[in-house]
């Protein structure tokens, strides 16, 4: 039995998820700059890592929009309640925004 704590278990799992779930939960997102920005959070935390061999290209479109042109700015409460609606804990969202 292993004695993780519960942010060890949780990035573990958020660890697991594939490309195409991601992809499926952001564009989930009603608001278009919420997804926007957090589109890009997600990004840089569970792809942006990634060797280019393993490289993902599932939320490229998302960075791509935020190199032409900086989105408007999203409320911090809107992007927190988001990024929960992915599958952020609470705690790690508020750590994000």
């Amino acid at each position: 039995m292993t004695n993780r704590t519960p942010h060890e278990r949780w990035h573990a799992a958020m660890k697991l998820r594939t490309p195409e779930h991601w992809r499926a939960v952001v564009e989930a997102i009603a608001d278009p700059v919420v997804r926007l920005v957090v589109a890009n959070i997600v990004w840089w935390d569970w792809f942006g890592l990634r060797t280019i061999e393993q490289r993902w290209p599932h939320l490229d479109e998302y960075l791509s929009a935020w190199k032409v042109k900086a989105p408007p700015e999203a409320k911090a409460k809107d992007v927190r309640a988001a990024l929960v609606q992915v599958g952020y804990r609470d705690k790690e969202a508020r750590a994000r925004v």
